[in-house]
């Protein structure tokens, strides 16, 4: 049997040769959605040149718009960990979440990863 550390080095190659893997299960290519994904801009980018003009983005301070987005974003991201939470803590039965203490997930180290220190290969 592998250790947590080893199964930990082989998920972040399988990362770095985009490939991957967890729990040796494949997650596909890192680009498997990346058409659906610019298809989205592309539609995001219409709509804004419909509703604003073709030239807003000259016009307006995207700086500003873009720290507003990143407002938005953790927002977003607080209410999904919120809604996360309460869906672990009715799975729980015993209202004791377990991932919160990482002890029981593959890949978790009590102890500071050292995978880092070298190079992974």
């Amino acid at each position: 049997m592998t250790s947590v550390a080893e199964d930990e080095r082989a998920r972040l190659r399988s990362w770095a040769v985009g490939r991957a893997e967890y729990e040796g299960r494949p997650l596909g290519s890192k680009y498997d959605g990346i058409a659906e994904y610019r298809r989205l801009m592309d539609e995001k980018l219409r709509f804004g040149d419909e509703k604003y003009g073709p030239d807003s983005w000259g016009r307006h301070d995207m700086l500003a718009e873009a720290m507003a987005e990143m407002v938005d974003l953790g927002n977003y991201a607080y209410l999904k960990w919120r809604q996360l939470k309460a869906l672990q803590e009715r799975l729980d039965g015993d209202g004791q979440p377990r991932s919160l203490t990482g002890e029981d997930r593959l890949g978790v180290q009590s102890e500071a990863p050292t995978i880092f220190e070298g190079t992974v290969g």
